[in-house]
């Protein structure tokens, strides 16, 4: 490979992901406003903090406490995204570092293809297209507007894809080694992206069946497997031992009982592939799987990609479809949910159609030999994006960091209120640094823990002060006893963001009637700073009162 070539490449990921990217890093932060960004904001903070302090990373008691938050069991060994953002982080801030990993993202997974294809495809001009279809490839702008840049690292599931093939074929002996590796690390990335690409290696596998075939499929699979074993043994025992929670009911689905709960009662939303390249839910309309997309060049795809390829992108829009298509069973989600126990958790088959982004690169260098298929592909995944205001990617602000900023420091827990309207105490976390009775997810039964449950259902007095921003007007008896225990498990501090009161109600009336149910529960406020009302019902002071 040219220097010259290798600098192209270059150039064209760096200004693919500028002019992704750079409009809404100007002015905030890359991606929309969503739980699941403020989710990702938490964790780049969690692991930059976790660092700093020598803690760990796959448990904390700041969500749910005192009880903590499994991080491994219940979200999964995806930190890589955060650990990339940490030295930017600590360096440039924490703005910088978001945007920072945007475009980190889009740069890798076009340099990925680029420089792979640059080196085994059929032609340079393929390779150069292929880098532009990768860095505007439908589904990870879609991860990224949605604020979940780990589903949009696709590097390394794209160089476990190419590598494998590669070794399949006659390629050097080092090839499945770099496979391995790179499959093992596109599950520390996302955990389903490791069981994708397994998934994709082994379809390319079976277009070349030998014994040097098996024996360098064996190689892929034990090195992957060796280097997953922090996360996957543990994984494996929880699941043995039934402690995984929210597993999809899959055996009910075979026989016929189409209900979308789990075993805990949580009615689940399984998000399947829709016309535009995004996700539709399946718990608002059954059959929500919609058929192959728009946007992504399938039938391009399907004429200029080799056999092995095309079968590989079919069988991850097959398992992207979800469990059910128009109230039929799919027999590929089923049968790999009920035989890969782990994809119990899968509600998101989508993202099964990140595959299609090194199935779209060969495709791509394929069609360089046919310039009206390559022309294709330009139009679909180059233009059609901005055509439908998926580029540039929105922009984002955070909260004001003023009243959370007046509780750093501060000893004791925080009960962030109203309880269980969205995750933006996340959010607020990351300014104030103390442990929450909140948490991810806290309207789930599955992923708060029973003990906080109990407390929830028992404690009178916070159930009170959880109903007084829901319900104001209601007096519920609590006992002083109550009082004193939740003190005694270490919480200190109320908070009420009046704004969140705004959305059901009249809100003038209803933050009033909320504020003075609050000072019936907890004494007078401690402060009120930027529509941020605080109590401190077992006394304690802030540099703000």
């Amino acid at each position: 490979m040219r220097r010259s070539d290798g600098l192209v490449l270059l150039a064209l990921a760096t200004v693919t992901a500028v002019v992704a990217v750079g409009p809404a890093a100007a002015t905030g932060l890359a991606g929309r406003e969503s739980v699941d960004a403020y989710g990702s904001w938490w964790f780049q903070w969690f692991v930059g903090t976790s660092l700093a302090d020598g803690s760990p990373l796959s448990s904390t008691n700041l969500l749910f406490f005192p009880w903590g938050k499994d991080i491994l069991t219940h979200t999964g060994a995806n930190l890589v995204d955060a650990l990339i953002t940490v030295p930017v982080r600590w360096t440039l801030g924490d703005r910088a570092a978001w945007n920072a990993l945007y475009l980190v993202a889009i740069v890798s997974n076009a340099l990925a293809v680029g420089l792979w294809l640059l080196a085994y495809g059929p032609s340079r001009l393929g390779a150069f297209a292929a880098t532009v279809l990768a860095g505007l490839h439908p589904y990870p702008l879609y991860e990224l507007a949605e604020g979940r840049p780990a589903q949009a690292l696709l590097a390394p599931m794209v160089v476990a894809c190419l590598a494998a093939d590669r070794a399949f074929r006659g390629g050097h002996a080092a090839l499945p080694w770099l496979a391995g590796v790179s499959l093992a690390l596109a599950g520390w990335v996302y955990w389903y992206g490791g069981l994708f690409a397994a998934i994709t290696i082994a379809v390319l596998a079976a277009f070349s069946p030998s014994r040097e075939t098996a024996r360098r499929l064996l190689t892929v699979g034990a090195v992957a497997t060796l280097l997953s074993l922090p996360a996957t043994l543990p994984l494996a025992q929880s699941l043995r031992a039934g402690e995984v929670p929210g597993l999809l009911p899959v055996d009910a689905w075979w026989r016929g009982d189409f209900a979308l709960a789990n075993a805990e009662g949580d009615v689940v939303r399984i998000a399947t592939l829709s016309w535009d390249g995004q996700a539709t839910f399946q718990g608002d309309h059954l059959g929500g799987g919609r058929g192959l997309v728009a946007g992504l060049g399938v039938v391009a795809l399907c004429l200029a990609a080799p056999r092995r390829w095309a079968a590989a992108g079919l069988v991850a829009v097959a398992i992207s479809l979800g469990p059910f298509i128009a109230e039929w069973r799919n027999p590929v989600y089923l049968s790999l949910a009920s035989a890969f126990p782990p994809a119990q958790r899968l509600y998101w088959p989508v993202r099964a159609v990140a595959v299609l982004v090194p199935v779209a690169a060969v495709g791509a260098a394929c069609a360089a030999r046919r310039p009206w298929l390559l022309a294709m592909l330009a139009v679909a995944t180059g233009v059609e994006p901005f055509l439908r205001g998926a580029l540039p990617l929105p922009a984002w602000s955070l909260p004001d960091r003023t009243p959370w900023l007046c509780l750093g420091g501060a000893p004791g827990a925080l009960i962030d209120l109203p309880y269980g309207r969205d995750q933006l105490p996340l959010v607020h976390q990351t300014f104030h640094g103390l442990p929450m009775l909140n948490g991810m997810h806290e309207r789930s039964r599955f992923l708060v823990p029973a003990g906080q449950r109990e407390l929830r259902s028992q404690n009178t007095y916070l159930a009170a002060l959880l109903a007084a921003p829901v319900n104001p007007a209601a007096n519920p008896t609590w006992s002083e006893a109550d009082r004193e225990a939740l003190g005694a498990l270490g919480y200190r501090w109320v908070a009420l963001r009046l704004e969140a009161l705004a959305e059901v109600g009249g809100p003038i009336h209803r933050a009033r009637a909320a504020r003075q149910r609050l000072d019936t529960l907890a004494g007078p406020a401690s402060f009120e700073v930027s529509g941020v009302v605080v109590w401190a019902p077992w006394g304690g002071t802030t540099p703000c009162g």
